[in-house]
């Protein structure tokens, strides 16, 4: 089997960032799940919203899985080390060991008052993600799945303080990890 490293873990916990960086210190091909569920939203023609963020986690987690799976494995190198950013459930791990994969699975950890304000910066739906939405996307979140997935973790990777911090512990996981 081919192993995968995925990056897990809660909204704005820094997973896009973690992704790139090991994918730089590994040498490995980075896909954002993320990505495919904001193509997603574009190709259906409809603005990123929290009302809209919301029907389409709903809809990519309830039964069509095989979507966000198919497509991120659509996107993997075959002689590099493939990293995936943003799986939400033990369900697309397991589509992915049923392909001939085996994944690795990162969690990148982060206080909510850290990734809240991280969210609010980034402004992905404008000035429309609140405290209170960031509260219910968390339980969203962990309800299709991802607290499950967290539980399974391999390895878990700290991010509550600077990017140079989350760049130090990164380049010592790539140091440590035996791929």
């Amino acid at each position: 089997m081919k192993k995968v490293l995925l990056i897990i873990g809660m909204p704005g916990s820094g997973k896009t960032t973690a992704a790139n960086l090991l994918g730089k210190q590994l040498n490995a091909n980075v896909i954002h799940s993320g990505d495919i569920v904001r193509q997603e939203i574009k190709r259906k023609g409809l603005k990123l919203t929290p009302e809209v963020d919301r029907k389409m986690r709903k809809y990519f987690h309830s039964g069509r899985e095989h979507i966000i799976v198919n497509k991120t494995i659509a996107q993997f190198k075959r002689n590099k080390l493939n990293i995936v950013d943003g799986f939400r459930s033990l369900k697309e791990v397991k589509m992915l060991k049923n392909k001939g994969y085996e994944p690795i699975i990162i969690y990148i950890s982060a206080p909510f008052t850290t990734r809240a304000k991280r969210q609010i910066k980034r402004a992905r739906m404008g000035k429309r993600e609140t405290m209170s939405y960031l509260k219910i996307r968390d339980k969203d979140e962990l309800k299709i799945g991802l607290e499950k997935l967290i539980k399974s973790a391999d390895f878990v990777i700290s991010n509550r303080g600077t990017l140079s911090e989350l760049k130090e512990s990164i380049k010592n996981f790539a140091k440590q990890i035996n791929i």
